[in-house]
């Protein structure tokens, strides 16, 4: 049979294209101009309309804007209505609808959280996001997360749930391996939704979801021969012997990822493993950087409380700890070199946000006004409403409140969604104790003057990470 397909330009000086089907033989294009600007390219039956400007890419977060960033998702969920995503500077999910010809504009989400107790701290998206709908005015967004987690958030056509953890790839005997961007999303029918990403030897993964459950990340590429020998095939290198146990240290290509192990799986303890940092060889790494690897978490030294101060990474990124006590590490701050001084500054940082947090209490805290994320709010856990821009929050009353959450509507519940694996829905959270005070700390070292940086053109109070939502709510 003769090949039909070809190619035809249909624009000039465009990047970052991504198409969506939106209806019987049409089709629409969005892509990047040469300015930055969003370019609209509607199809149809292979004739291509010109190009339309829908402006530059900025998305709404409360009363400021912020740049979207490339390339941004597209999902059909209706008739004439496209859904675009796209990831913020900090990591935020960013949302905009298309009705027609009618395009009303990013506006911002908000980034998935990790919960401490009742403290969830943002963390941002890693990768851009993408998109694709199982019914008609719903929507299922899929992005990576801090450690190469896949994520997802289920959309039912007015809220976005909170983001769920469907964990990195499988590797037998050794913690999830990172997926790797960039990843994509299709929907299969009315029951099965397909996720595709690359895998750290090239090949290529998908995961899918059957209408009940996800299956594991599973490679598409034929395994090696069992002719050859594995540590040929992963490259294997013996760095020497742990000093401490004598074990071997190797290095070696792992199914998902270069890798250091201590042990072997012969031991009667089960070996320990840790990932390369960036810029790292397994041809080139030396036992004394292989065994750096394997010195998290770090006791900093001591709090002037007494407590001890450590720095780790979790499932969500790295962070420092004081007591029960999380704070996130900046985009400049690195957990295997980071000192006391800047620890103490980040964590005095998080208990001044948290302490902030609640503006007003009525009914014992049935009914509160909280500042968010993305500015004040009201909420009684279970809805949560806006407060009008001409209104101080400081003075609202308790019949007040009471009468703008009786106009809101009903937020989706933490771990409610379509999937089964979201588990039940927890309480609704009440607002972050703050942590004991923290001392002013010490400035840190002239070297860290990055960690200095002005904060961005946000209210200090959006940027609250105790009880941080995972979702932009009615009133973020």
């Amino acid at each position: 049979m003769a090949n039909r397909l070809r190619w035809s330009a249909i624009a000039e000086n465009v990047s970052s294209p991504v198409a969506v089907g939106s209806g019987e033989r049409r089709m629409t294009v969005f892509c990047r101009g040469s300015t930055g600007e969003l370019l609209l390219i509607a199809g149809e039956r292979g004739e291509f309309q010109p190009p339309r400007s829908l402006g530059a890419p900025l998305a709404r977060d409360g009363d400021v804007t912020v740049p979207v960033d490339w390339p941004v998702g597209a999902c059909a969920t209706g008739a004439g209505e496209i859904q675009l995503v796209a990831r913020g500077p900090e990591g935020e999910l960013l949302h905009g609808t298309l009705r027609g010809t009618e395009w009303g504009g990013f506006e911002s989400v908000g980034s998935p959280a990790a919960w401490f107790g009742t403290v969830g701290v943002p963390m941002g998206l890693t990768s851009a996001p993408v998109a694709c709908s199982l019914s008609p005015g719903t929507m299922d967004v899929f992005a990576l997360g801090a450690s190469g987690v896949l994520l997802h958030s289920p959309w039912d056509g007015k809220a976005f749930g909170e983001f769920e953890a469907l964990g990195g790839v499988t590797v037998e005997g050794a913690p999830d391996a990172p997926v790797l961007p960039p990843i994509s999303a299709t929907a299969c029918g009315g029951r099965t939704i397909a996720i595709a990403a690359r895998g750290a030897r090239g090949d290529l993964l998908v995961k899918w979801w059957d209408g009940t459950s996800w299956t594991p990340f599973k490679s598409l590429v034929l395994e090696k021969s069992e002719s050859v020998d594995r540590a040929e095939a992963s490259g294997s290198r013996e760095l020497g012997p742990e000093p401490a146990s004598g074990k071997p240290v190797t290095v070696r290509l792992g199914r998902y990822g270069p890798m250091a192990q201590i042990g072997t799986k012969d031991d009667e303890e089960k070996p320990r493993f840790a990932g390369l940092r960036p810029g790292q060889s397994i041809h080139t790494i030396t036992i004394e950087d292989a065994l750096q690897l394997f010195k998290l978490p770090r006791d900093l030294g001591t709090a002037p409380d007494g407590a001890t101060v450590s720095a780790g990474v979790g499932r969500f990124g790295p962070f420092v700890k004081h007591g029960s006590v999380y704070a996130s590490l900046k985009p400049e701050d690195d957990p295997y070199t980071i000192e006391l001084p800047r620890a103490l500054a980040l964590l005095h940082e998080k208990a001044e946000l948290a302490r902030n947090r609640l503006i007003a209490s009525f009914r014992d805290g049935a009914i509160q006004v909280l500042n968010g994320r993305y500015g004040p709010y009201i909420t009684d856990g279970e809805k949560n409403a806006r407060i009008p821009k001409d209104r101080d929050p400081k003075t609202l009353t308790e019949a007040e409140c009471a009468e703008l959450l009786a106009a809101a509507p009903l937020r989706p519940k933490r771990g409610g969604g379509r999937f089964g694996n979201r588990g039940k829905g927890a309480p609704a959270k009440p607002a972050a104790t703050a942590p004991a005070e923290m001392p002013a700390a010490k400035k840190a070292p002239a070297k860290k003057a990055a960690a200095k940086r002005p904060a961005a053109k946000k209210a200090a109070a959006k940027k609250a990470a105790g009880n941080a939502a995972a979702k932009k709510s009615p009133a973020a």
